[in-house]
C-alpha cells in the first residue's frame, strides 16, 4: 500500500489539529458555565455553546457501492456547533450548524462539503410558551438505501409552534414544519427523473399531549397531518398527497432507567393520490440503556413510508412508494488504561409498495443491508479522544448491479462535552 500523499496528509493534520484547538478554546472558558447549565456546556460572554467535532482518516473500498469496488483513501471532518443566547428570564435565541467535508483521494468526482444550520427563537408567557424558526441545508450525503450517487439536495425550512402547559406537567403542543428538498436535476435513476420524482414541499402540523405517567415517564399521544405538494409532477398524478400519523410515544426523562423516547402508530395514505394506498405500522425511537458490567446501549429505530424514485409497473401513473426501517445498536464501554470501546450492528430495509421491473417484468422488491463494526479510543483529557474503528457494510438487492459489500477502516478521533 503505497503511504498517504501529502495533501491527505495534510488534512488529516488538519483535522486532528482542529480536534485539539477546540478543546483547548473551550477548556479556557469552561469554568464560566455552571456544570448544570441547561443551555450549553461552554459560556463566552452571554452565549451558551455545546462544540463537537468527529473526524474520520482511512481507507474506502467502495467509494460507489458497486459489485465491484473501487477503493480510495478518504478524510472526513464534521463540527457542529449548538448555541444559545437568553434575552430576558423568559425569551432565547437558538442557533445550530455544521460543516462536514469529505475529501477523496484519487475519486475527485466524490468530494464533497455538507453545510448545515438552523435559527429559533422562544419566549414564555406564563403557561405558554411559543416558538419559531427557519433552517437550511446543502447536502451530498446519500440519503437512502435506493440512490448510491452522492446527489446534490437543497433543504429549506420553517416552523412555528405553541406549547401550553395546563395542570401539573399535563400540556398541549401544536406545531406546523414546512420543507422543501430539491435534488440536482440532471441526476435520473431507471430513466426516471430524480428530481421530477422527489422534489417537494412537506407541509407537517403536529398535535401532542404530555401525559405524566411517573415523575421519570410520560406518555406522549400525537397525530401529524402531511400534505406534500410535489413541485415537478408528471404528468397524470396529482400534485399534492396528503398522508396521516396517529401514533403515541413514552419518553424517560435522564434519571429514569431508560433515557430518550420511543413511540409508534398507524401510517395512512388514502386511495386516489397516486400512490399505493397504505394502512401500517411506523416506529420512531432513541433509547440509551445500562448494560452489564457498567456498559450501556444505545438503540435507534425507524420505520416508515417514503417516496422512491424507481418507477411504479403499474397499468396506471403511479408514484412508487417504500415502506423503509432502519434498526441500530451501539454497545459502548470502559476499557483500562483510559481506553473506551465501542461495537455496533445495523439493519436496514426497503420494501416497495408497488411492483418494480426486474429483468423486464412486474417483480416486487425489498432491499437489504447490513452494518457492522467497532471502534477503539484512548481518552486524551475530558473531552478528547482518539483511535481507530473499522465498518463492514452489505446489501442485497434483487435488481441486477445493486447489491454489493464494501469494508471502510481507519483513524477516527472526536470531541464531545
Amino acid at each position: 500500500m503505497r503511504p498517504y500523499p501529502d495533501v491527505l496528509r495534510v488534512w488529516a493534520r488538519i483535522a486532528f489539529a482542529t480536534a485539539i484547538v477546540t478543546l483547548s478554546a473551550t477548556g479556557a472558558v469552561r469554568g464560566a458555565t455552571p456544570k448544570d447549565s441547561k443551555y450549553g456546556k461552554v459560556r463566552v460572554g452571554p452565549v451558551y455553546l455545546t462544540p463537537r467535532l468527529t473526524v474520520t482518516a482511512g481507507v474506502d473500498n467502495n467509494v460507489y457501492n458497486t459489485p465491484v469496488g473501487i477503493g480510495d483513501r478518504a478524510v472526513a471532518v464534521t463540527p457542529v456547533l449548538d448555541a444559545v443566547v437568553p434575552l430576558t428570564r423568559f425569551a432565547r435565541i437558538k442557533v445550530s450548524g455544521g460543516i462536514s467535508p469529505h475529501y477523496f483521494d484519487k475519486e475527485a468526482s466524490q468530494r464533497y462539503t455538507d453545510v448545515f444550520g438552523t435559527v429559533g427563537a422562544e419566549a414564555d408567557a406564563g403557561p405558554l410558551t411559543v416558538r419559531g424558526g427557519r433552517g437550511g441545508g446543502r447536502y451530498r450525503q446519500r440519503f437512502s438505501l435506493e440512490i448510491d450517487d452522492r446527489l446534490l439536495r437543497h433543504e429549506s425550512s420553517h416552523y412555528f409552534g405553541a406549547t401550553v402547559r395546563l395542570v401539573r406537567r399535563f400540556s398541549a403542543d401544536v406545531v406546523q414544519t414546512d420543507v422543501t428538498s430539491t435534488y440536482d436535476q440532471t441526476a435520473a435513476l431507471a430513466g426516471q427523473s430524480v428530481s421530477g420524482a422527489l422534489d417537494r414541499k412537506t407541509v407537517t402540523r403536529t398535535l401532542t399531549f404530555t401525559i405524566p405517567l411517573t415523575r421519570k415517564t410520560s406518555l406522549l399521544p400525537f397525530v401529524d397531518f402531511i400534505e406534500d405538494q410535489f413541485l415537478r409532477p408528471e404528468i397524470g398524478l396529482p400534485r399534492t398527497v396528503d398522508s396521516q400519523r396517529f401514533g403515541a410515544a413514552f419518553q424517560f426523562s435522564e434519571l429514569a432507567f431508560f433515557e430518550g423516547r420511543i413511540g409508534g402508530g398507524i401510517r395512512r395514505f388514502a386511495p386516489g393520490q397516486g400512490v399505493a394506498p397504505y394502512s401500517g405500522p411506523f416506529l420512531l425511537g432513541d433509547l440509551n440503556v445500562p448494560f452489564a458490567f457498567g456498559t450501556r446501549l444505545a438503540l435507534s429505530a425507524r420505520r416508515d413510508v417514503n417516496y422512491a424514485v424507481t418507477p411504479a409497473a403499474t397499468p396506471e401513473a403511479q408514484r412508487n412508494t417504500a415502506v423503509m426501517a432502519t434498526y441500530r445498536v451501539d454497545w459502548q464501554f470502559e476499557l483500562p488504561w483510559h481506553f473506551h470501546g465501542r461495537l455496533f450492528g445495523g439493519y436496514s430495509e426497503s420494501k416497495y409498495l408497488a411492483p418494480v421491473l426486474v429483468d423486464g417484468s412486474a417483480h416486487s422488491r425489498v432491499d437489504h443491508a447490513w452494518t457492522e463494526g467497532g471502534a477503539l479510543l484512548r481518552h486524551l483529557g475530558r473531552h478528547l479522544s482518539l483511535g481507530g474503528m473499522v465498518q463492514a457494510g452489505k446489501r442485497i438487492s434483487p435488481l441486477d448491479g445493486h447489491s454489493y459489500d464494501g469494508i471502510l477502516y481507519g483513524l477516527t478521533g472526536e470531541v464531545r462535552f
